[in-house]
């Protein structure tokens, strides 16, 4: 039986809004806190169709970084110089947004550096870091970002690499407590957050409406910030969905290694969780496999994680102990673009969709909100 609703249900939620966001993770938290910044008065309803978002914003890997040096190399040399930096700068400017509106405790935040490791180091590669440092000076202000840090491997406790190149700006956030404190200062902002509200399409016409599972709600401007879903419902905008896989181990006694790491081209991420290691990625072993809207996990995937965990952790980890040895294991979803831009369409009239953070949401989502309001804005 159709619920029915109370008058007072219907005066307090399903009242027109000025703005209507649908997906409340942390783009669409920072569009709905961002453009009640700039406009108070007006009425921001955000939407999601589960009590917590749980595509990528809770499932990542917690990493608030810019950039490995050899993925920024890689992207330099494909895209160009000036649109790999474009890049750079908004997940820099991301971080430093992300610190100064929420505060690094309430987000858990631990600047604990960022390193890259190699299993070969060729004999030019710091005449390339140095040539990286130039590049990214201004946008940093410090002429150097990266330094080689071979000897802090060992007191890592890291076996198996040749070398490793490192920073101090890049830190961990608590993927959790991040969205948590997202959510609360939505609230505070007075956006109507609407969590586990499913939603059966919209209308476009003279009166714009909504449909939901409690009923219709009238909007003037619609913007959808799904991420990778929104690879299923535009096609045509050739943007990918990319799952990207995480194991956690136990606690491990007289664990040494923090901070934040990376390896082949960023490929293969890790970090220390208090005294547990946290590993993720391994998606270049089967990319049409992990091109997939899925949460799960997959054995080709995971088992290439735990190789790896054996390889360069063997004190840790063996393959008869392996199995026993992780806590948890899941997945979270990004959304590919070809330039690695986040994409901003207008999907008709007064929609639009927001989407391909490429991985990098945590430090992106801040400066791309800001986008997204200047084009509301300018078209309101």
């Amino acid at each position: 039986m159709p619920h029915a609703m109370s008058f007072w249900e219907k005066d307090t939620w399903l009242q027109p809004a000025d703005v209507l966001i649908l997906g409340g993770g942390l783009l669409g938290l920072w569009t709905a806190i961002q453009y009640k910044q700039q406009q108070p008065s007006k009425r921001v309803v955000l939407i999601d169709h589960a009590p917590i978002p749980t595509g990528a914003s809770t499932r990542n890997a917690g990493f608030a970084c810019f950039g490995s040096p050899s993925e920024m190399l890689y992207d330099a040399q494909l895209n160009g110089t000036d649109a790999m930096l474009q890049v750079v700068e908004m997940r820099y400017k991301g971080i430093q947004q992300l610190r100064s509106t929420l505060g690094d405790a309430r987000i858990g935040l631990e600047l604990c550096g960022g390193f890259e490791c190699y299993t070969e180091w060729p004999n030019d590669f710091e005449d390339k870091l140095h040539e990286l440092n130039g590049w990214l000076a201004p946008i940093m202000g410090t002429p150097q970002a990266f330094a080689p840090m071979h000897e802090s491997m060992h007191s890592m406790q890291l076996q198996g690499f040749a070398g490793m190149a490192g920073n101090l700006l890049e830190g961990a956030v608590h993927s959790g407590k991040l969205v948590q404190a997202m959510m609360q200062l939505a609230q505070e902002k007075g956006v109507q957050c609407l969590y586990g509200l499913q939603h059966q399409g919209w209308q476009l016409g003279q009166n714009n409406v909504l449909e939901t599972a409690i009923g219709s709600i009238p909007f003037h401007q619609l913007v959808i910030t799904t991420n990778a879903y929104l690879s299923s419902m535009q096609p045509q905008l050739g943007i990918k969905p990319a799952r990207g896989q995480v194991l956690v181990s136990k606690p491990l006694e007289g664990l040494k290694m923090n901070g934040t790491f990376h390896f082949d081209e960023g490929f293969y991420y890790w970090r220390h969780l208090g005294n547990r290691i946290l590993l993720g990625g391994a998606r270049n072993a089967d990319f049409a496999g992990e091109e997939t809207l899925d949460t799960g996990t997959s054995v080709v995937i995971q088992q290439q994680l735990e190789q790896f965990l054996i390889r360069h952790l063997p004190q840790y980890f063996s393959t008869d102990n392996i199995a026993a040895q992780i806590d948890y294991r899941w997945g979270g979803l990004m959304a590919m673009s070809e330039s690695k831009l986040p994409v901003l369409q207008v999907l008709s009239p007064n929609v639009w969709g927001a989407m391909s953070c490429n991985g990098m949401g945590v430090a992106i989502t801040p400066v791309f909100a800001a986008q997204v309001v200047r084009s509301l804005l300018t078209n309101a």
